[in-house]
């Protein structure tokens, strides 16, 4: 709620799909995860020199001036722990009915809301940063390229993906008590390269940029996919990062109360993968492939970065732990500059090594040059895809080599796939601009970012700090327990929301809800807490 009713009521029901169709909630569309991370950074290229614009969407703009100043363009609503203190009533439900993701109702009487209670906040604002980021790579024709134009990135331009998140945030304006304040976004010319801090490199430039958003714009919170060098840049600067990629839990818990993500940090994903090879591949016989039958023996991929590597090591000490050997592993470098000779040079190493099953720890395009290798060789082992980088979509199945992929199956911590225009984002975009629409490529991804903000900022209460930010946000607890992308949940200690996920198979026959086109990721309608994965021989059909 935004009003100050005494007596307040929940919003109106955001009517996007029959219950039914809830399975997926989490923002997919045509989202590839790890290439969309880049991608919606990237897009916000600076098209002119550096120059000081401040601009309201209300007032138009208040000033311009030239010189060598970050360029800083104010946007946001058009209109100026516990969610506890003078004023904050309880209503009854949730504060957006039938959205499984919303917080419990608030009210507000109005008053005084404590003003200036943190950095980037007032009585009447609080401020959200983006990056506007060049980069040294042309990263949505690089991708294509590699793909042989497999990979439609779309033709947004920076204006388009402005007015997406500036919409969406007069969505998060309208629906969610903020206590007489209201979000508004600050997008700025950035110094680092987001493409770099994401190949493990760029921590110079992730610095200066944090300093910027810290010192100049004053922002409580960042927006956007980060990588892991900004969001910790961002947390040595007091400024909340939004769903940094795959970090540690241990660096989630440095970085506190700074950190908050919805993709998962990869200690989960490597406890929720393990879970899974321990009790139903490891002792189980190979389902599909070449080696149908046989005792499985297994390879690992996954990226060399620092930031990952202590994940790696997580798992490890988790098949010690079993007494399990660990999988064959073998690293690769995150690249964008060519066909990575790493992907080629792994699979071929697997197939003369002998290794029925492959463990996919790895970004969207990895499993693309592996499996092309794999088909030129005529190996033919299971693909394991272990839940990350939106693998377990629909959209990217659909580019791997079909004779091989077909063979695949693992774990989803998300939903199933569903059309980029049946989602809570586009549908919450549509709801405030009905004449316009936006960045079907990331709307859900600035969807989900927001989303998570407002978790924190509604559940802290008027007396808004990234502390109290913090302790809103492990208090939350979903709404639902049939929400599409499971449960979500921060319970102390944690950091990321996913809680649960589901085993997965690839059906190269199956219509797919997003495209409608062959091949799509079918389940068993079940999905299992962290730690609970049935034992014995997967639930999965492949090999089809």
């Amino acid at each position: 709620m935004s009003t100050t009713d005494e007596t307040p009521q929940p919003a109106p029901v955001l009517d996007v799909r029959r219950r039914s169709e809830s399975r997926m909630l989490f923002g997919y569309g045509p989202l590839i995860g790890w290439i969309t991370a880049f991608l919606v950074m990237i897009l916000l290229a600076p098209t002119v020199a550096p120059e000081r614009i401040v601009t309201s969407r209300s007032g138009g703009a208040q000033a311009q001036q030239q010189g060598d100043e970050t360029a800083v363009t104010s946007l946001g609503s058009s209109t100026a722990g516990s969610a506890t203190g003078p004023g904050v009533t309880t209503c009854p439900g949730p504060q957006i009915s039938g959205d499984p993701y919303s917080p419990p109702c608030r009210g507000w009487s109005g008053g005084n809301n404590g003003g200036a209670t943190a950095k980037g906040v007032t009585k009447d604002t609080i401020t959200l940063a983006w990056r506007d980021s060049g980069g040294p790579y042309d990263i949505g024709s690089t991708v294509s390229s590699l793909t042989g134009k497999r990979i439609n990135t779309g033709n947004a331009t920076r204006d388009d993906l402005i007015r997406t998140y500036t919409t969406l945030i007069d969505y998060f304006n309208k629906h969610f008590q903020f206590y007489g304040r209201k979000l508004q976004l600050k997008v700025y010319k950035a110094t680092g390269s987001p493409t770099d801090e994401l190949l493990g490199g760029g921590q110079s430039g992730a610095n200066a940029d944090a300093i910027i958003e810290s010192q100049q714009i004053n922002a409580f919170a960042d927006l956007g996919a980060q990588a892991p060098p900004f969001a910790d840049a961002l947390a040595h600067q007091g400024v909340i990062a939004t769903n940094p990629i795959y970090p540690s839990l241990n660096a989630f818990k440095q970085n506190a109360p700074y950190n908050w993500g919805l993709t998962p940090d990869c200690d989960k994903v490597a406890e929720y993968g393990s879970d899974f090879v321990l009790k139903e591949i490891i002792d189980n016989p190979v389902l599909a492939g070449q080696y149908k039958g046989q005792k499985r023996k297994l390879g690992l991929v996954y990226p060399e970065s620092p930031a990952y590597s202590p994940c790696a090591d997580h798992a490890r000490e988790i098949f010690k732990a079993a007494g399990k050997a660990f999988p064959e592993a073998r690293t690769y470098r995150l690249s964008l500059d060519g066909i990575p000779p790493d992907s080629r040079d792994i699979a071929a190493a697997f197939a003369n090594d002998g290794i029925t099953t492959v463990l996919l720890f790895t970004d969207p395009l990895t499993p693309y040059f592996m499996t092309a290798t794999a088909e030129q060789s005529n190996w033919h082992p299971e693909w394991i895809e272990m839940g990350v980088a939106y693998l377990d979509t629909d959209f990217a199945g659909q580019l791997y080599e079909p004779d091989q992929w077909k063979n695949s199956f693992g774990v989803s911590l998300n939903g199933e796939t569903l059309p980029s225009r049946s989602t809570y984002g586009y549908a919450a975009y549509r709801s405030m601009d009905s004449s316009t629409s936006p960045v079907d490529l990331a709307v859900d991804l600035m969807y989900y970012n927001l989303y998570l903000v407002a978790i924190g900022v509604q559940m802290a209460g008027p007396n808004l700090t990234p502390q109290s930010f913090a302790q809103g946000m492990h208090a939350y607890k979903e709404a639902s327990d049939d929400g599409a992308a499971g449960a979500w949940a921060f319970p102390d200690g944690q950091y990321t929301a996913p809680v649960d996920g589901r085993v997965v198979w690839w059906d190269p026959n199956a219509v797919s809800n997003y495209n409608g086109q062959a091949g799509a990721y079918k389940d068993n309608g079940k999905r299992y807490p962290l730690g609970q994965v049935p034992a014995g021989p997967p639930d999965v059909h492949v090999g089809q």
